[in-house]
């Protein structure tokens, strides 16, 4: 399947979701089809009745996806369009990034840049090394 065909398939007519579950759930399914590994920690019930991700050591913040293909590693916090980051999230975001990683905070309306990215034949890396 051709990027455009890609392109078409995952816009048509559909209007990016606003709920940042419905939104993630639109980006692993073009993450994936395009060829994407993509892994996501998913909340579990507590006992008082809520959610939380059960994670461990310094996990807290860590980016709702983590995406590879090849040589490229993305790390995606995904957000309602309000949506704020948290205190370790940012910490998070900004450790990634300075390892030279590729780090994205998407809302809604970043949809085109997301689906640009995910779509992408080749990685940043190659790229900037041609």
């Amino acid at each position: 399947m051709g990027t455009e065909d890609l392109n078409r398939r995952m816009t048509h007519a559909l209007e990016i979701p606003e709920r940042e579950s419905d939104y993630q759930r639109r980006i692993i399914d073009l993450a994936k089809t395009c060829g994407w590994r993509v892994m996501h920690i998913r909340d579990a019930p507590t006992r008082s009745g809520g959610y939380a991700t059960p994670v461990t050591a310094d996990g807290k913040g860590w980016p709702d996806l983590t995406l590879c293909r090849g040589a490229d590693l993305l790390f995606i916090e995904v957000k309602a369009a309000k949506g704020k980051l948290s205190e370790a999230q940012e910490r998070w975001l900004d450790a990634l990034a300075a390892t030279g990683a590729e780090v994205f905070v998407c809302r809604p309306s970043d949809w085109d840049l997301i689906q640009a990215r995910l779509t992408a034949p080749r990685s940043l890396a190659q790229e900037q090394a041609a």
